[in-house]
């Protein structure tokens, strides 16, 4: 899965599909970089020992993050499932944020 791939993917995980491509486009500016943040994270923990001056030297080089994606496409066998797993964590957190937040101000509006 391509970063724009995943870009897409988050758009029809989120149900942003009816929305103008400019609010989809602001949507993912935000959250495409907690989701690079939270892949790199997850990423690093999964590249190959024998791969890993090649990454060192990638980063050196300040990537776009479609150049970081590629690096472990290449190099992560299941990337595309952590992927999956990470976009599915984060779709989840947001959740949780959201009802809180909307159950604390019910509470305080009350």
């Amino acid at each position: 899965m391509s970063y724009d791939e995943a870009q897409n993917e988050i758009v029809k995980s989120f149900g942003l599909e009816e929305y103008p491509e400019d609010l989809q486009e602001m949507f993912l500016i935000q959250f495409g970089g907690i989701l690079f943040q939270a892949l790199m994270l997850r990423g690093v923990e999964e590249v190959p020992a024998d791969a890993m001056d090649e990454f060192d030297a990638l980063l050196s080089e300040n990537p776009d993050p479609q150049d970081v994606f590629a690096f472990f496409e290449k190099n992560i066998s299941n990337f595309e499932k952590i992927i999956a797993e990470v976009v599915t964590s984060l779709k989840k957190r947001s959740a949780d944020i959201t009802h809180e937040f909307l159950e604390e101000a019910k509470s305080t509006h009350s």
